[in-house]
């Protein structure tokens, strides 16, 4: 692991800056940033020099004033994507919004309807809830891998609770560099 601090719950920022050059200033969706600096999946690819928009159904829009990045309140289930097809891939999609089960996954499908594409996604699934495994883990995987997407780190847990899957689009990101 890396000597730099990671504000996320479990170096989501650290491995997907791995995955770029030092240098590199990337692209990134947050669905359900949730506070702008406290287990934050962004605010360290923000002080790389990133740049991105972060989402959340709660509005935190005042303590977003802290952060560069553009804070969005919003339900994304709803929201017109449209318009973030233009940036498409992006670098880094953070997806951990959970209003209900199976949630994460109706966002992620919403995505890649819209044509919205992404280099790495880390998307939680908390598959240690009973019936997550149905709702969100099995079809997110099947969903990715159909589309061609590389499963890089499966159930990354926190403690003994699996939680999360990493994913690398092998189109744009050299698995060989996957060593977090």
């Amino acid at each position: 692991m890396s000597n730099k601090k990671s504000y996320s719950q479990v170096g989501q920022d650290l491995f997907v800056l791995s995955l770029f050059p030092d240098d590199y200033r990337g692209i990134f969706l947050d669905f359900g940033c949730q506070e702008p600096e406290r287990i934050n999946n962004t605010i360290l690819l923000e002080q790389k020099g990133w740049t991105g928009y972060s989402f959340d159904i709660v509005d935190y829009s005042e303590k977003w004033k802290i952060r560069e990045t553009p804070f969005i309140c919003a339900d994304v289930l709803s929201m017109d994507l449209t318009g973030f097809k233009n940036n498409s891939p992006y670098d880094y999609i953070s997806l951990d919004i959970s209003p209900y089960k199976g949630a994460r996954y109706e966002l992620l499908k919403r995505l890649v309807d819209f044509g919205i594409d992404f280099k790495v996604l880390t998307i939680e699934h908390d598959v240690y809830i009973e019936g997550n495994d149905e709702r969100e883990r099995i079809p997110q995987r099947e969903l990715l891998n159909s589309i061609g997407y590389l499963l890089a780190k499966p159930d990354v847990s926190c403690g003994e609770y699996p939680f999360e899957d990493w994913w690398v689009n092998p189109k744009y990101i050299d698995c060989e560099k996957i060593r977090f």
